[in-house]
């Protein structure tokens, strides 16, 4: 990981990126000058191991609407070296939204990672979460992709086998395999479907406090089910008042207070 690492070279875009798909606003000529000064301030704040000052610099320019994967990654950097995790972790993935696939944030999340104590503690009871959440979590997507090649395969390998298969009764058995082979194809192909739109559309956030109780319901009276820590990326489900449902990886589910995580 390139701990120390930092991206001086700033490119201003035309303007904030806002989360709605509205028009940006062109930065004036002064406007994009101070905005490069008071970046690369902040970098001297950095290279002068001033993270504090560099981080509320970085963070000056977002506020302003100056919106890039580089202010991000740099503000990043500079959590990290002040021991702040879960807040690091936060602007890495936002880094990540703006400039995918780029590899420095890829390597420094999965460093990030390696840090944060991302697991579940405490006995769960598996008949509190949804079914389907427990069905989904079986396999990721690159399994339900191996799973739906194959069965597309042997659909058309039954598909040519009753074509070429003469009238009766064994023409009737490889129908019957089309059409049980047939049902499996259906669902795993809407299963990626749901996956593919759930993670291109559900919103994420990262746990910045310490620990957190994930509890049954919106509300401390509710029992607690198990506990998330600082620097988990989870999906966030629904915002309920002061409260969150969410759902990590594994399937589990639940509420959490909002101001316990930030949103990517």
């Amino acid at each position: 990981m390139k701990r120390a690492g930092l991206l001086t070279t700033f490119v201003l875009l035309l303007g904030s990126v806002p989360c709605a798909a509205t028009p940006a606003p062109a930065l004036t000529t002064t406007r994009a000058g101070e905005a490069s000064r008071l970046f690369e301030a902040a970098n001297d704040l950095y290279r002068a191991s001033d993270f504090e000052a560099a981080a509320d610099h970085y963070r000056r320019l977002l506020d302003s609407g100056i919106v890039t994967a580089e202010v991000h990654y740099n503000l990043g950097n500079a959590l990290y070296r002040l021991g702040k995790i879960g807040p690091a972790i936060l602007q890495y993935e936002k880094a990540a939204v703006l400039a995918p696939g780029d590899p420095d944030i890829e390597e420094n999340l999965t460093f990030l990672r390696t840090l944060t104590a991302d697991r579940t503690t405490a006995s769960q009871d598996p008949a509190r979460f949804s079914l389907v959440d427990r069905a989904l979590s079986v396999t990721n997507l690159d399994q339900d992709a191996m799973l739906l090649t194959g069965l597309w395969i042997l659909c058309w390998v039954l598909i040519a086998a009753a074509i070429v298969t003469g009238r009766g009764r064994a023409r009737r058995v490889v129908l019957w395999g089309v059409v049980i082979v047939g049902l499996p194809v259906i669902l795993v192909a809407g299963t990626i479907s749901y996956k593919t739109w759930r993670d291109a559309n559900v919103q994420h956030g990262v746990v910045l406090a310490e620990r957190v109780d994930v509890r049954s319901g919106p509300g401390d009276d509710h029992p607690s089910l198990f506990t998330v820590h600082e620097g988990l990326t989870m999906r966030v489900l629904r915002v309920q008042g002061s409260w969150a449902w969410i759902s990590i990886d594994n399937g589990l589910n639940g509420w959490v207070p909002s101001d316990s995580f930030g949103t990517v």
